[in-house]
């Protein structure tokens, strides 16, 4: 599947999840009247709303976040760091404040090596009691006894190279019923009465509130494997 980018601020670029010549030959709605401008405007539509809920692009990109907040695992004299972006690629450089005056860097693919990486999700580790090239302190004293919270700054690359096919089928649905709502036909079947058959409508419940997806069902169940870290409240935990 080709994709194409829009010009953002971003590291690379903010991938686009739909093109409209995919649109025009998946979608069941009769666009004849619709140029590709005007349905281009509905894409951009989507896709905003669709990053704004996963929270951000999920297309491959470098990133550098800092003022991460670390995890001590002090019985292993070690480091956790949820990251807010995955599926991580690979990292180029961590850099942790474990105080005003003590500052680490592992910024060499054999120090980086040293950390434990679950790509899928994003989490890594630092465990002294794993490492045996460099055996890095990073505990020193008691962390119950102070109130320094260790903050790191990590330099990465993450992200789908090739966008996941449900996106691409979420983001088809969601611009069928933006395009629905605006032309007033987001109806469906409220009752169906077999005897002298029946059949009673209602405004679609499919989108509540422009600019989440917390009423589109199906967009949300195809969407959710893919949201980032921090818009779910889940713990991975160690590996």
């Amino acid at each position: 599947m080709t994709q194409t980018t829009l010009q953002s601020k971003a590291s690379l670029a903010i991938t686009s999840y739909l093109s409209v010549a995919t649109f025009k030959t998946s979608t069941l709605l009769c666009i004849v009247d619709y140029t590709d401008a005007v349905l281009q405007k509905y894409v951009n539509r989507a896709q905003l709303m669709v990053d704004q809920w996963l929270g951000g692009n999920i297309g491959y990109s470098s990133h550098c976040d800092k003022d991460i907040r670390c995890m001590y695992d002090y019985p292993n004299e070690g480091l956790a760091i949820q990251l807010p972006r995955r599926p991580i690629d690979r990292i180029t450089k961590i850099i942790v404040n474990t105080s005003p005056v003590s500052i680490i860097t592992w910024d060499s693919t054999s120090e980086i090596a040293n950390w434990r990486i679950n790509n899928a999700v994003g989490y890594i580790e630092y465990l002294k009691t794993l490492v045996f090239a460099t055996g890095v302190n990073v505990c020193a004293s008691d962390p119950l006894a102070s109130n320094i919270i260790p903050m790191a700054e990590v330099t990465y690359y993450s992200g789908y190279k090739t966008i996941p096919s449900a996106v691409t089928q979420a983001m088809i649905i969601f611009v069928e019923q933006l395009i629905r709502v605006s032309e007033g036909s987001d109806t469906e079947v409220s009752s169906i009465a077999i005897g002298n058959y029946r059949e009673g409508y209602r405004r679609s419940k499919g989108i509540k509130s422009i600019g989440v997806i917390g009423g589109t069902d199906q967009v949300e169940r195809l969407l959710r494997p893919y949201r980032q870290p921090g818009q779910t409240l889940f713990t991975n935990g160690p590996l």
